[in-house]
This record gives structure tokens, C-alpha cells and sequence, in this order.
């Protein structure tokens, strides 16, 4: 903010990895996980087991969360 105050942090908590052996069966990252506080609410996103096949991720917004199909 504009007095300096901190209104985001953003966290990997898991390594992000990229599995390029994938061959376009999945796009970005096949394992890990990142955190994201705003304000206050806490999103976190995984991107799943490290497995090629897997088509989905989590999203977790205050302790709610969402399991997302991503394309492939």
C-alpha cells in the first residue's frame, strides 16, 4: 500500500517441478505447492502428485477448499 504497509506475501511451501517428459499431457507444474496471503485471506494452490496423468489441482481459500480440472 501506498503507506507502506504489506497487503500480500506470496510463499513457495512445496518446490514447483515441471516434468518435461509430460510431453503436453500436462501444462506447468506436476508437483508442488505455493501460498499466498492477501489482506486476510490465505489461498494455497497444489499442483498435484508429480504425475503426468493428473489433470487436476487444489485451491484452498480459507480453509475451503476446491479441486480444479486444468486442461491437457
Amino acid at each position: 500500500a501506498t503507506d507502506g504497509t504489506v497487503i500480500y506475501s506470496h510463499e513457495t511451501t512445496t518446490p514447483l517441478e515441471i516434468d518435461l517428459s509430460c510431453e503436453g499431457k500436462r501444462r506447468g507444474p506436476v508437483l508442488g505447492a505455493v501460498k499466498t496471503v492477501y489482506r486476510d485471506n490465505t489461498i494455497t494452490v497444489n499442483y498435484g502428485d508429480g504425475s503426468c496423468s493428473n489433470q487436476t489441482i487444489t485451491i484452498t481459500v480459507n480453509g475451503e477448499t476446491t479441486t480444479k480440472t486444468i486442461g491437457g
